[in-house]
């Protein structure tokens, strides 16, 4: 999960990235305790006392299968309303942070339709409903996109791309056109022109830029493999376990 495989993956238009076992370390947390977003680079790692203890720590260190469970599950992304809530108040400490945030909200609002751009096709009427349940949403998803829009570092190639998809998303086809228009470079070929045919079609709504590179039989026996892999790892953590809970007692 943590070596940057990228089997299967999907580029999307707002440069949100999907693959089966690429694991995105997450940001910011919400606490449920005092109910305030703090962000992981703030936070102090915690050493577990007692020498086994700390020895199944080093372990798990350098066993990514281990690791991702017991110590990263629990950090889960931000809703759309947390990550609504953390804009209103005090979390963005920098300019870097706000565009971490507003990017957030940006792609969480479209993994409501992402899982609709394979199989059947989807009417427009039919994606709108999904991206925005009421007006509220919706104001509130152009508020987000402008404010992102001005956020972003105009001479930047990469924010200029970014800049013509959020003009496209709010349907200002010709506005996106004309700052594709001015993007070049070969790393950049195929989304301008995926971007501007979808421009053409009049298409406001989030599409796939590149992938998934496996058929459904392969994704298949993908997960079967990493179901294998991972019933043998916990397996041989459970005898361990019990191995040093027999040798050293109580003080696990």
């Amino acid at each position: 999960m943590l070596s940057g495989n990228t089997v299967g993956r999907t580029f999307y238009s707002d440069l949100h990235f999907d693959a089966l076992m690429w694991y995105k370390e997450v940001s910011i947390i919400h606490c449920v305790r005092c109910q305030r977003f703090v962000w992981v680079r703030n936070m102090k790692e915690y050493e577990p006392q007692g020498r086994v203890r700390r020895f199944i720590k080093c372990l798990l260190d350098f066993l990514p299968p281990f690791r991702v469970p017991l110590f990263v599950s629990k950090t889960k992304p931000l809703t759309l309303q947390e990550l609504t809530e953390a804009l209103a108040s005090d979390a963005a400490e920098v300019k870097e942070d706000e565009l971490d945030l507003r990017y957030a909200l940006w792609h969480r609002f479209n993994d409501r339709i992402r899982k609709n751009l394979f199989g059947f096709k989807k009417t427009p009427e039919e994606k709108a409903s999904k991206l925005w349940k009421n007006e509220e949403e919706k104001r509130l998803w152009n508020e987000n996109l402008n404010s992102l829009f001005n956020l972003l570092d105009a001479p930047n190639p990469y924010a200029r791309l970014i800049q013509a998809e959020i003009c496209r998303e709010q349907g200002e086809f010709n506005r996106a056109m004309v700052i594709l228009n001015g993007i070049t470079g070969p790393e950049f070929k195929k989304h301008v022109r995926i971007k501007r045919r979808h421009c053409r079609d009049n298409d406001p709504f989030v599409c796939v830029i590149d992938g998934p590179f496996l058929s459904i039989g392969e994704h298949i026996l993908m997960w079967v493999c990493m179901g294998v892999y991972w019933v043998v790892c916990m397996w041989t953590f459970t005898i361990t376990l019990e191995f040093f809970n027999g040798l050293f007692g109580n003080e696990i």
